[in-house]
């Protein structure tokens, strides 16, 4: 309800400012004109979804026929969750690889246990599998400043804070959109703990280094 409240009160002000269409800027997320309506249609109507797949692990796009229960925005991408019905499981897919959508006969009912917030409530980005874990880190001054605005993660707590840095904790899974989110602020922050994801980003930025030393 105060998703729709809110959503509305910013439609209603957006159209009142038409003159002023040239003074608000938008992320272009290219799938949401092809196949957003399309997919939130199968959701409303509980009816699944065939489609092609491609996937960039694979050379070869598949058709699939999925149960859509959920839609996810994330870096200017939409991805729908739903039950593969071949394979009786959940998977994500990205909007902009799927072709050929076509709303199939078949009927679906959500399962009252599945929820979209809880099903990513441990997560950063669109990965929901992985375990999560306490991951502490060190930021400076200025970022520190950025993060308390806008949290990297709803968990994130802020354990320590002095005239030279600050520390932050987020419970999560270390997913591959967390860990490439971390590096992108690789120069203002500094991973703690766990030792395996302080590993990696040493790692990460040993390699990316080499790359501007040849």
């Amino acid at each position: 309800k105060q998703w729709m409240i809110s959503t509305l009160s910013t439609y209603n002000f957006l159209s009142d400012c038409n003159d002023m269409r040239d003074k608000i800027l938008f992320e272009d997320v290219p799938s949401s004109q092809k196949h957003l309506p399309h997919v939130l249609c199968c959701i409303r109507n509980c009816c699944a979804l065939s489609f092609m797949y491609q996937s960039h692990f694979s050379d070869a796009a598949h058709i699939n026929e999925v149960e859509p229960y959920c839609l996810k925005l994330f870096n200017r991408r939409w991805y729908m969750v739903g039950r593969n019905t071949d394979i009786g499981e959940l998977r994500t897919y990205a909007l902009e690889r799927m072709s050929d959508l076509d709303e199939t006969e078949h009927t679906f009912v959500i399962p009252e246990q599945f929820d979209g917030e809880t099903y990513f409530s441990n997560q950063y980005g669109i990965t929901a599998d992985g375990k999560p874990e306490t991951i502490v880190f060190k930021a400076i001054p200025l970022e520190a400043k950025y993060l308390r605005t806008l949290p990297l993660h709803h968990s994130q707590e802020e354990l320590e804070t002095n005239d030279n840095y600050s520390i932050f904790t987020v419970y999560l899974n270390p997913s591959w959109e967390f860990k490439h989110e971390l590096l992108s602020r690789a120069d203002q922050i500094e991973i703690l703990a766990p030792e395996p994801l302080r590993n990696w980003m040493k790692d990460t930025i040993s390699r990316m280094s080499d790359k501007y030393h040849k």
